[in-house]
């Protein structure tokens, strides 16, 4: 159901935002490779029964599809939720607009070496994003909420970790370059 939705909300973006698009236009689309690009494939031949052309351009960093939607190089990007969106803004002084929400990725935790988080010990070392929005969902993976914090105290997912109070006693949440 959840990639149903997806499907949907890419057809309507790449819909409502070229709604006056003339038959045979083509729309340059940014996207990170999975699932987003993934999606657009999938979506790919809907639209060009509405004459609709997307031309999907895969990017491996998280910074690159706004440039390149600021300096004109794409038309729409296909990637990111509004918080990460808001920071971009943010720091580079720029004013993109969303058209529609797109979906949260899940974030989970990966190790070779435990296979639970309660088995994390004292002194462990945990990476999370480098990019201070995904840093900060980071801090508050499922179970594993490196902040000390009750859920209701957090003011959402924007913030730096090297906050001393975004540390759990005995665990250190290490930044990793996202991108």
């Amino acid at each position: 159901m959840r990639i149903l939705k997806s499907l949907t909300i890419v057809a309507s973006l790449a819909l409502a935002a070229f709604g006056t698009a003339k038959a045979d236009e083509t729309l340059v689309v940014g996207a990170t490779a999975i699932p987003h690009a993934e999606i657009l494939e999938f979506v790919k031949p809907i639209l060009a029964k509405e004459g609709l052309d997307l031309d999907i351009r895969v990017f491996t960093d998280y910074i690159q599809p706004n440039a390149q939607l600021v300096s004109g190089e794409l038309d729409a990007n296909y990637y990111q939720y509004r918080p990460f969106l808001n920071d971009y803004n943010k720091q580079r002084g720029t004013e993109l607009v969303p058209i529609v929400p797109v979906h949260i990725e899940p974030f989970v935790a990966y190790s070779t070496k435990i296979d639970a988080v309660d088995k994390l010990e004292d002194g462990a070392t945990v990476a999370i994003p480098n990019d201070p929005v995904n840093g900060g969902r980071g801090l508050l993976l499922p179970g594993a909420d490196f902040t000390g914090r009750p859920a209701a105290d957090h003011q959402g997912c924007h913030r730096e970790p090297e906050e001393p109070e975004d540390r759990r006693i005995g665990i250190r949440a290490a930044s990793a370059r996202t991108g």
